[in-house]
C-alpha cells in the first residue's frame, strides 16, 4: 500500500508539473501593475489604402456609434465576420484547402472580410473618441488579428485551390511570419509601424481574390497565366515576395532603433523559427494525414503562434523580458509529432485533441492576462467605465 501510495503521489506530482508548464496563474511580470497603467500605445500607419480610403470612411462611420459602445464589441463583431464564413466552409463543403466553393460563399467571405477591415479600424477610433484606449483593447485587437490570420489563410487557401502542399503551407507561413516580425519590431522599437504596403493592402487584396472567385469560380486560380504556371502559384509567389520585403523592413528598423545586433534578433526569433520548421516538416512527413487532419494541424500551430505573439505583446506592454524559449508551445508540438510518428491513436482524433489543447493554452493566456489588465486598470471588458451620453 505504501509503494502504491508513493507511486500515486509521484504520478500526481508529475501531472501537476506538466499542467504548470502548459498553464500559468499569471503571465505578467511581477509588480507590473504600474507599468500597465503607464503604457501608451504608439502606432504609425502609412498604408496607401488606409490613408486614401479606410481612415476617412471609418471616421465617418464611427460618428454613428453611441459613446457607450465599447471598442471591444466592435473588435468582436469584426472577428465574427471572419469566423462565420470559415465555419460554413468547413462544415458544409471542404476542409482540405481544395474543392468546390459556391459563388455565394465567396461573396459572403468577401463581405465578411471587408467588414472585418472596417471594424478593425473603427475599434481604435471608437476607443480614442470615448477616451477608453487601454492595453487590454490593444491585445484583444491584436489577438483577434493573430487568430484571424490562421482562419483567413484556411479560407483563402481553399478559394485559391492551394491544397495541403507548399502553397498551402506558404500562405499560412508568410502571413504568420509577417505578423511575428511586426510584433518583434514593436517590442524593440516601442512603436507599431504599418508601412505603405501593409496589412490593409493585403486585406484589400484578399477581398479582391474572394470577389474574383465569386464572379468567375474558384477554378480560375488553376488557369495557366505564364508558361503553364497557374494563377494561384503566381499569387502565392507575390505573397512571399511581399512578406520578404516587409520582414526585411521590420528587421532593419528593429536593429536600428532598438540598437541590437542581428544575432540578438535571431536569438529572440529562434523558437518561432522552430515552430515554422516543425509545421513544414509535418506537412511533408505526415502528408498522408493532411487531407483528413490538415485543418486541425493548422489549428494547433495557429493557436500556439498566437500565444507566442501574445507573450511578446505582454512583454512589450510591461517592459518585461522577451519570451525567448516558449517551452509550453514547443512541448505540445513535440508531443503531437511523437504521437503521429509512432501511430499512437487515431491521427484525426489525436490532432483534434491537440488542437483543442492548443486553443485552451492560448485562451488561458489571453483570459488570465485580460483579467490582470482589468484589475490593474480598474476597467471592464465589454463596457466603458463612466461613459457619457
Amino acid at each position: 500500500h505504501r509503494i502504491l501510495s508513493q507511486e500515486k503521489e509521484t504520478n500526481d506530482t508529475h501531472t501537476q508539473k506538466l499542467i504548470m508548464v502548459i498553464f500559468a496563474s499569471s503571465y505578467l511580470p511581477k509588480d507590473s501593475d504600474k507599468t500597465v497603467r503607464e503604457y501608451k500605445y504608439k502606432g504609425i500607419s502609412d498604408g496607401i489604402t488606409y490613408k486614401k480610403f479606410y481612415t476617412h470612411f471609418c471616421d465617418y462611420l464611427v460618428q454613428f456609434c453611441p459613446k457607450w459602445l465599447a471598442p471591444n464589441v466592435l473588435t468582436t463583431l469584426g472577428f465574427l465576420c471572419l469566423l462565420i464564413p470559415n465555419i460554413i466552409l468547413w462544415r458544409n463543403y471542404t476542409n482540405n484547402l481544395t474543392g468546390y466553393v459556391p459563388s455565394w460563399l465567396c461573396f459572403t467571405s468577401a463581405f465578411g472580410h471587408f467588414a472585418y477591415i472596417i471594424l478593425d479600424n473603427c475599434d481604435g477610433k471608437q476607443a480614442r473618441r470615448t477616451g477608453s484606449s487601454s492595453p487590454l483593447g490593444m491585445i484583444f485587437d491584436h489577438q483577434c488579428d493573430a487568430v484571424g490570420t490562421g482562419l483567413i489563410m484556411l479560407n483563402l487557401g481553399t478559394v485559391c485551390q492551394f491544397g495541403f502542399n507548399w502553397m498551402g503551407y506558404s500562405i499560412w507561413a508568410v502571413v504568420m511570419v509577417s505578423f511575428f516580425f511586426h510584433n518583434i519590431e514593436e517590442y524593440f522599437t516601442g512603436c507599431l509601424w504599418i508601412r505603405e504596403f501593409g496589412s490593409d493592402e493585403g486585406n484589400t487584396l484578399i477581398v479582391t481574390v474572394y470577389t474574383i472567385s465569386g464572379l468567375f469560380g474558384c477554378d480560375i486560380w488553376l488557369t495557366p497565366l505564364y508558361k503553364d504556371i497557374p494563377a494561384n502559384q503566381i499569387l502565392i509567389v507575390g505573397f512571399i515576395i511581399a512578406a520578404i520585403i516587409g520582414s526585411k523592413d521590420n528587421i532593419c528598423e528593429a536593429l536600428e532603433v532598438g540598437k541590437i545586433s542581428i544575432l540578438v534578433f535571431l536569438y529572440h526569433s529562434w523558437s518561432f523559427a522552430v515552430v515554422i520548421g516543425c509545421l513544414y516538416h509535418s506537412l511533408h512527413k505526415f502528408d498522408h494525414i493532411m487531407p483528413e487532419c490538415g485543418v486541425a494541424v493548422l489549428g494547433i500551430f495557429s493557436f500556439l503562434v498566437a500565444k507566442i505573439i501574445l507573450r511578446i505583446q505582454i512583454a512589450h506592454i510591461c517592459r518585461g523580458p522577451f519570451p525567448i524559449y516558449n517551452v509550453p508551445s514547443l512541448t505540445v508540438i513535440g508531443l503531437w509529432m511523437i504521437c503521429i510518428e509512432r501511430n499512437i491513436g487515431n491521427p484525426y482524433v489525436v490532432s483534434n485533441c491537440f488542437a483543442i489543447l492548443s486553443f485552451l493554452m492560448w485562451f488561458d493566456c489571453f483570459y488570465t492576462t485580460s483579467n490582470d489588465f482589468m484589475r490593474a486598470l480598474n476597467i471592464k471588458f465589454w463596457t466603458i467605465k463612466n461613459h457619457s451620453n
